[in-house]
């Protein structure tokens, strides 16, 4: 399976997230997914921290699928992978996540 390029309206989402701080909103069936994958490529890096709240466990498998996908082949570092917390991770682990930063996936 390949990335196909982001359609405008969603290179438009993308840009709109990035270019300031911000709160994105999408519906299910406009490519929240590869807008989230996307993000989460260039976002991923110890110096930002982004937290995807209350995914689903197929959607924490397709990001992380997608991250697979980008870096094929790449020297990533920890950051560059999806972290994800639940409600039973313990406080001095969410500490040592949050501080390494990158994508942070928390339901409960």
């Amino acid at each position: 399976m390949t990335l196909d390029p982001l359609l405008a309206f969603q290179r438009q989402v993308l840009d709109g997230l990035l270019d300031e701080d911000a709160l994105c909103v999408v519906a299910r069936g406009l490519g929240l997914n590869r807008i989230l994958a996307e993000l989460a490529r260039v976002c991923a890096t110890p110096r930002a921290l982004v937290f995807l709240l209350n995914a689903s466990d197929q959607d924490e498998d397709d990001l992380q699928h997608y991250f697979m996908q980008m870096r094929s082949g790449e020297t990533t570092d920890e950051a560059s992978t999806v972290h994800i917390i639940k409600n039973e991770t313990n406080a001095t682990l969410r500490a040592r996540v949050y501080r390494q930063g990158g994508l942070i996936s928390v339901t409960s």
